[in-house]
Parts: C-alpha cells; sequence; structure tokens
C-alpha cells in the first residue's frame, strides 16, 4: 500500500476517476477543481496492495491540500509523503484532515491558527422561499468582473478562506457558472453551480453584501442556480457550510438540503 503524490492532473484523473465516481458528493471539490486536465494542481492516490485505489487528494495553486475519501489512516501518511511540501491549509472530511493535521503539526513544527467545522449538505427535494424575493436572477458576465473580484475578495475575508484572485473570477465567467440577483437593475446577491460532474453539482460562491442581508435575496439565487444545476442535467446537487453560521445552515434546509457529512478546514501560520 503507498501514496503516489507530486503527480499532474491528467495522471490523477486516470488513477482516481473511478473511486470518485462511487461517491461524487464527497469528492466534489476534487472532481470540481480537475474539471479542466490542464489546471496547475498536483495531487495524488493511495493504492491498495492489489492497486485498488481507494484515496486521492489534490494540491491547490494556493497550497491547500484538498482530501477525498479515503480509508483510515491513509491522511497521516500522507501527511508524512507531504512534510517537505508547502501547504497554508488543508480540508477535506472531518476524521482525515484531523489525522493528517495531527501528524503535519507534530513532524513540522506548524501551528492551527484557525479551523472551520464544515457540513457537507445534499439537495433532498427543492423547495422555493416563499414569498419570492424581489427581484430575479441573470447570467454574470464580462461587465461584471470587477463587481465580482470586489465581492469574492469581501468574503474570503469574512470567512477567513483563501481565495485565487483573480482566476477563480475569471474561471467561473468562462465557464457560465455565476448568477446574479437584481433587484431594481442592482446586483444584490450572488450565487454558482458547477458540473454536473459523474452526475453531481455544487452550489459556489453564495454571497449578499452585509448591507442587503435579510431581504431573501440569497434564497432567490441559490434556488436559481440549483434550478440551472437540474437543467444541465445533475442528478445531485451539494454545498458546504461553515457550521459556525446559523443563518446560512437554516436557509439552506428551508431551500430542501440536508446535513449529509462533517468536513473541516484547518488554516496554518506558516
Amino acid at each position: 500500500m503507498t501514496w503516489q503524490t507530486g503527480k499532474s492532473v491528467p495522471e490523477l484523473i486516470g488513477a482516481a476517476e473511478g473511486l470518485w465516481a462511487q461517491d461524487p458528493a464527497v469528492n466534489t471539490i476534487l472532481l470540481t477543481l480537475t474539471s479542466n486536465a490542464q489546471a496547475p494542481h498536483t495531487g495524488g492516490w493511495w493504492s491498495e496492495t492489489d492497486g485498488t485505489v481507494t484515496g486521492s487528494y489534490l494540491r491547490s495553486t494556493i497550497e491547500t491540500v484538498l482530501l477525498g475519501a479515503m480509508p483510515a489512516g491513509v491522511a497521516r501518511v500522507l501527511a508524512a509523503h507531504l512534510a517537505d511540501v508547502r501547504v497554508r491549509a488543508v480540508q477535506g472530511p472531518r476524521e482525515s484532515v484531523e489525522e493528517f493535521s495531527a501528524v503535519r503539526e507534530r513532524v513540522t513544527g506548524a501551528r492551527r491558527d484557525r479551523q472551520i467545522a464544515m457540513a457537507l449538505h445534499r439537495l433532498g427535494t427543492l423547495t422555493p422561499p416563499r414569498p419570492r424575493p424581489a427581484g430575479s436572477p441573470r447570467p454574470a458576465g464580462p461587465h461584471d468582473r470587477t463587481l465580482l473580484l470586489g465581492w469574492f475578495d469581501a468574503f474570503g475575508r469574512e470567512t477567513h478562506t483563501p481565495v485565487d484572485l483573480p482566476a477563480a473570477v475569471d474561471d467561473r465567467l468562462a465557464s457560465g457558472s455565476l448568477l446574479i440577483w437584481e433587484h431594481d437593475g442592482r446586483p444584490v446577491s450572488l450565487a454558482g453551480s458547477t458540473g454536473p460532474h459523474r452526475g453531481s453539482s455544487r452550489i459556489i460562491s453564495v454571497y449578499t453584501p452585509p448591507a442587503l442581508r435579510g431581504n431573501g435575496f440569497a434564497g432567490g439565487v441559490v434556488t436559481a442556480s440549483v434550478e440551472a444545476a437540474l437543467a444541465r442535467g445533475a442528478a445531485g446537487v451539494v454545498l458546504f457550510t461553515d457550521l459556525d453560521n446559523p443563518t446560512s445552515n437554516a436557509l439552506y434546509r428551508r431551500l430542501g438540503f440536508e446535513r449529509a457529512g462533517d468536513f473541516l478546514q484547518v488554516q496554518y501560520d506558516s
């Protein structure tokens, strides 16, 4: 049993796509970030003695290690393999992240700067908000780039989450995955959806400026993004929430999302 590490995205896809297909929800971030086979990330996979791939990871361009589904204990071995590699954060299923971080902290002396408890949610039956919020959705376009750069930056600072700007904005504009909710001709909220990849789409980039919250705009644009994902052929829709944000967790429950797993992001001070 061994890790193959530091591999290119095409190599990772070739080895792990069968594993990802078994649970596209848990592996949603890896599926999304490898949808462009030329993306400049690196990654790797865990092979059993018979060659079966049962675990995988991706190291993004912003030095975040993203863990997919993997057997217990395997993340410890990965952390040892990556001891000499710069890692700003690790994210994935909670147990695997705890295993990885415990070894990394012991071996490298890294210290946790922050951790964010997260939950993976799957859509059950979509329940649009009633009453419907004022306004309507439209696709985001190149003319929205300056606005989106500001909103993505504000989201990252508010949630203490690293954001790869401007690449994140440009990639999502190019994919046509973002929707803006407008009210009285003014952009008031944002959301998008990925894929679908292996039949699953993920709701992303949900943001409403603080002064505009409490008007139902997020519920409207998330609903529109779910409907767009389903129209593109998604068999399932997932999203992540910060468990310390009761407002967003309550909103997604009302819209029909059900908690399906515990995730964790650990950020290091070096």
